[in-house]
C-alpha cells in the first residue's frame, strides 16, 4: 500500500516521505490519483540502503522510489527500486495537521512557500556537494609563510 520516495545528494538521503495509495484498487500512490504523503520518514535508518543504491547504480544524485514486500517495512532491509530520476522534483511536507490528500495541499496558498523552502535547502546541499567533490579531487598544499616573510624583512 505504500512506497518511499527518497531524494539524495552524493548518496546521502536529504528528503523522504511515504506515498500511500488511496486503496488496493489503485496501482499508483501518486497524489493526483488520490494518494497520501506521510513525511514521518526514517531518513537516518535508510541512509546505508541509499548509499549502496547510489554506489551500485552510479547515480550520485536523485529521487528514488523504493517499495518493500511487507506492509510495514523495515527500511534497513533491501527494497525494490521502482525508478530513479537524477532530476526529480521535491514535495515539501504538508502541515502537521493536514488530513486531506496531498494534491489538495498543492492547491493551497501555503504550498508555494513550503516548496521554495525545501528547494532552497536542496540547492544549498547541492552547492556544498559540488564544492566537496571539487576539494576531494584536488590535492592542495597550504604553507604558512608569514614567519618566512617576517624574517626576510629583517
Amino acid at each position: 500500500l505504500r512506497e518511499a520516495r527518497v531524494t539524495y545528494i552524493d548518496g546521502k538521503p536529504f528528503h523522504g516521505y511515504w506515498r500511500q495509495r488511496k486503496s488496493l484498487d489503485s496501482a499508483s500512490a501518486a497524489s493526483n490519483l488520490g494518494g497520501f504523503q506521510s513525511f514521518d520518514f526514517p531518513l537516518a535508518d535508510i541512509a546505508p540502503v541509499v548509499a549502496r543504491f547510489a554506489n551500485k547504480t552510479g547515480v550520485p544524485v536523485g529521487g528514488v522510489d523504493f517499495i518493500w514486500q511487507e506492509e510495514n517495512p523495515d527500511v534497513t532491509k533491501e527494497p525494490f527500486a521502482l525508478e530513479v530520476s537524477p532530476t526529480s522534483d521535491l514535495n515539501p511536507p504538508s502541515p502537521a495537521d493536514w488530513h486531506k490528500t496531498y494534491s489538495e495541499f498543492k492547491k493551497t496558498s501555503g504550498y508555494r512557500a513550503a516548496y521554495l523552502e525545501v528547494r532552497r535547502q536542496w540547492t544549498d546541499l547541492m552547492a556544498l556537494a559540488v564544492v566537496d567533490r571539487y576539494r576531494q579531487s584536488k590535492r592542495h598544499l597550504f604553507v604558512d609563510i608569514d614567519n618566512v616573510v617576517s624574517l626576510s624583512a629583517e
